[in-house]
This record gives C-alpha cells, sequence and structure tokens, in this order.
C-alpha cells in the first residue's frame, strides 16, 4: 500500500489495483487552501506504529489500518504553506513553520487511549520547503532565511547558523555525512558538527534544481529541468 498526501485528503492506496482504501483529514475548501506539500512518515510513537502528517495546519497521528485521527496539534501556518516532512525522534516530533517558529511535541498515550501532546520547546527558527535531517542529537535544518542552521534536540538551542545558500536545500544523510543539494545546482558534502558549517566538498551537478535528491546505495540521483542525472558517491 501507500499513503499520500492528495489534493484534499490523506488517502491509503492499494499497490495492486490503485483502489483507495480509506480516506482520513478530509478537506472540503478547494484545491487552493486545502491538501498538503508534506509527505507523511511511519514511525511508532507512544508504543504505536503510525502515520505522522503535516497538514497545512496541524501535526496529526493517523492509524495506519483504518485511517483514525489519533492526535492533532495546531501549527502556526502562512498561507498553508508547510511543506517539509516533520522530524521523529523516539516520541517526539519536531516541526518548523514558515513565518512561525520551531517546535519539538512529545506525543503520549494513557493506558485508557487517551492521547496527549506536550510542546518540550519552541523557538525562532523557521522552515520552508527544505526537510531537516536528524543525526544524533542535531537537528541540520535550512531555513526560509536562506541560511543553515543546527539545532540541539534537547533545548532547541541554537549551535551555529551559517551565511546564505539559496532559496532551497534537499537534503539525505547516512548518519555520518550530509549531501546538501542547492536549488542552483551545487552539490554539498557537509560533516556534522555542534561548532560551525563543514563543507567537505562541493561540485556542480544541475542547474535550477528544485526536485529532491535522491540516494540508493552509492548513486546520487539529481533532476533539474532539462535532465536525470547520476553521480557516485564515493
Amino acid at each position: 500500500v501507500a499513503y499520500v498526501q492528495s489534493g484534499g485528503a490523506l488517502v491509503k492506496v492499494s499497490m495492486a489495483d490503485g483502489k483507495v482504501l480509506w480516506s482520513s483529514l478530509e478537506d472540503t475548501k478547494g484545491m487552493m487552501s486545502s491538501g498538503s506539500f508534506s509527505s507523511p512518515v511511519i514511525a511508532t510513537l507512544a508504543g504505536q506504529r503510525q502515520l505522522v502528517v503535516q497538514t497545512r495546519q496541524a501535526l496529526c497521528g493517523v492509524d495506519l489500518e483504518s485511517g483514525k485521527l489519533l492526535w492533532q496539534q495546531p501549527i502556526e501556518s502562512f498561507r498553508g504553506m508547510n511543506i517539509l516532512t516533520p522530524v521523529i525522534k523516539g516520541d517526539r516530533v519536531f516541526n518548523t513553520a514558515h513565518s512561525g517558529k520551531a517546535q519539538l511535541f512529545e506525543i503520549a498515550k494513557t493506558d485508557d487511549g487517551e492521547w496527549s501532546v506536550d510542546e518540550i520547546w519552541s523557538q525562532k527558527s523557521q522552515g520552508y520547503m527544505s526537510s531537516p535531517v536528524l543525526i544524533g542529537d542535531t537537528i541540520y535544518l535550512h531555513q526560509k532565511n536562506q541560511s543553515a542552521t543546527a539545532l540541539g534536540t534537547e533545548d532547541g538551542e541554537i549551535r551555529w547558523t551559517s551565511s546564505p545558500f539559496g532559496k532551497y536545500w534537499s537534503m539525505a544523510t547516512n548518519g555520518q555525512k550530509i549531501l546538501a543539494l542547492d536549488n542552483s545546482g551545487e552539490l554539498l558534502l557537509v560533516t556534522p558538527s555542534s561548532i560551525e558549517l563543514e563543507i567537505d566538498d562541493r561540485m556542480k551537478v544541475a542547474d535550477d534544481a528544485w526536485a529532491h535528491i535522491a540516494i540508493q546505495d552509492d548513486y546520487v540521483i539529481v533532476r533539474d529541468l532539462k535532465a536525470l542525472k547520476v553521480y557516485q558517491w564515493k
């Protein structure tokens, strides 16, 4: 099966025949104000495997089998432009909103089955289109103001902030290094650091590259407006 944020709802689709198995979080306001840009992720929170979904205005937990809404947390939204994918660490969910703030929430469930969402911290960092990556106890984020930053997961402390790097980054990590593709088509190899942005290598690989970078084994797949390109990551 596949779980997809469609134009007006979250849907579960059969890969065998394309049948919609359930629809959840439906919004009937129309294409310009409904539907979400963010990709759902599967995570185990408070002992239950579920979908973590960011709509235009809320973070949600959704049951994988039934599509039932388990929990919901309103988040700030500028014209519904919440695009990035939330980051999961244990029972906690990190999110940062366009023209809003960065927040870490803890998800819990009582013995009676009641869900709760508690804010652990919030601070001023603002994401936009670039989904963060988590390595150890640090979240690496490309912000709306075009700078990269590193945030501590325990307290939200800003460990460093870089000079501006384009309007968008797509990032992938193997847990030891980060590959960051700038929208200009420059590919950066970054070493995680709690002190400063450490760029080990850089290479021009595309023009006008807004699609997310893809990694398969040691291959790096990049798409720009004119071509699909494959590089080897050594």
